[in-house]
């Protein structure tokens, strides 16, 4: 089912605070039962950190639920918006950067091949993202870095970035041992969530 984007990045943060809370809440239960077990001589642990099986196990399944709401929203997301789709160059434009690709970038100044790049773009590139970024290819080996990726692209990258954020959250909270528990803050999520709507607003509804 298609949503906005407002509604995938209430969703995902949603999923992300869910997610704190659950840690919160395990981490607790958890330091709760260990206190119990203490004898009259032993330190008091840290609260924060989990001490069972069991409820690291709890937290872990609340961690995957909320991994797969995020995860979702996003994908619902992005099957409903208009797909960034690679046209096949036309059989002109081929030829053109063919014989293109046989200029020795080392005869011209750098000035005249970046022109005659941008030349190409202008009448090839447009309307395909596979021509212009074989034109941007061969003017970065030409040492020319000034031409920005094709608009196409951008926006495949930046839908590539919200679905590699999101993810890479919720995998780096999952708890494999008690020494290795990752906390959620809200640090954390305020950061992610900043880097994921700079990329959807890359993005074209």
């Amino acid at each position: 089912m298609a949503i906005y984007k407002h509604q995938m990045i209430d969703a995902v943060e949603k999923a992300m605070r869910n997610a704190k809370i659950a840690h919160d809440e395990k981490t607790e239960k958890s330091w709760q039962l260990k206190v119990t077990r203490l004898s009259p001589a032993d330190k008091v642990p840290p609260k924060g950190k989990f001490y069972d099986q069991a409820a690291k196990d709890a937290y872990n399944a609340k961690l995957m639920q909320y991994a797969a709401d995020a995860e979702k929203a996003v994908s619902d997301y992005i099957s409903g918006i208009h797909k960034v789709t690679v046209k096949v160059p036309s059989e002109e434009a081929v030829r053109a950067v063919q014989m293109f690709s046989m200029l020795d970038a080392g005869t011209i100044t750098k000035e005249d091949y970046a022109q005659r790049v941008d030349d190409m773009m202008n009448q090839y590139g447009q309307d395909s993202a596979v021509t212009y970024e074989t034109l941007r290819s061969m003017a970065m080996k030409a040492g020319i870095h000034d031409f920005k990726k094709h608009p196409d692209i951008v926006q495949r990258d930046a839908m590539q970035s919200v679905q590699r954020n999101v993810h890479n959250f919720f995998a780096t909270r999952y708890v494999d041992s008690f020494s290795a528990d990752n906390p959620i803050d809200d640090a954390a999520i305020a950061f992610t969530m900043m880097m994921i709507k700079q990329d959807a607003g890359v993005i074209k509804d």
